[in-house]
């Protein structure tokens, strides 16, 4: 797993902090926090998000075929097929908030999917995030 390692590195190298660009063109800040072991961002209501969530989706999808679904938080709650342990929202829920079955969880995958997708580590798709080949 080289994800997290890949965007602190390269985030050193732009200053600690960045702008990159959603999957529908929109701009968003993100930098490095907490000794270069997260990220914040402008756009997410969350202070700090390890960069180890990055290292978990990577592995995810190198155990499914190099893909997951995003999931959708904003619509469905926890446990719901389009918000389980099988998606990107799912997962970074799990880990950060340790939700139980019908519970409300944040959403911050379009900007960590961005961000996968600006370090070159997924191609950031509608619904999906793919490893680029180097990763498999």
């Amino acid at each position: 797993m080289i994800a997290a390692e890949k965007i602190r590195t390269k985030l050193q190298n732009n200053g600690d902090k960045t702008t990159a660009y959603t999957l529908t063109g929109k701009p968003f800040t993100f930098w490095l926090t907490e000794n270069n072991n997260a990220i914040a961002c402008d756009k997410l209501p969350k202070p700090a998000y390890n960069l180890v969530l990055f290292d978990i989706l990577e592995d995810y999808m190198k155990k499914h075929g190099g893909k997951i679904e995003k999931g959708n938080a904003h619509n469905y709650k926890f446990g719901h097929p389009k918000c389980n342990e099988h998606t990107a929202v799912g997962i970074i829920a799990i880990e950060m908030q340790k939700p139980k079955i019908g519970d409300s969880v944040l959403d911050p995958i379009f900007i960590l999917s961005a961000i996968m997708d600006w370090a070159d580590i997924a191609h950031n798709e509608r619904g999906y995030l793919k490893l680029k080949k180097l990763y498999l």
